[in-house]
């Protein structure tokens, strides 16, 4: 594999990894939706569902920032073997 080969790789994964990371998050928005727009729902439950997103949120763009910072430590490892 020749470095372009190597760096639209690395820009497929990203982008993978975004898109991913974009449908989940909509996923959350789209339950949350759900969750508080029912008539029935309990002042708690929204509260609750509310806070949970929220938690879920941090956890899909902690997950995607620690894939991206992974995936740079590998392109910068494999560089360093490469150059040597």
């Amino acid at each position: 594999m020749n470095a372009d080969e190597f760096n639209q790789l690395v820009s497929k994964i990203k982008d993978l990894i975004k898109s991913e990371s974009a449908r989940a998050l909509a996923d959350i928005d789209a339950y949350t939706a759900m969750a508080t727009s029912h008539a029935y729902a309990a002042h708690e439950d929204i509260q609750r569902a509310i806070e949970v997103s929220r938690r879920a949120q941090d956890a899909v763009s902690e997950t995607k920032s620690g894939a991206m910072l992974a995936l740079d430590d590998v392109v910068k490892e494999l560089q360093t073997q490469a150059a040597r």
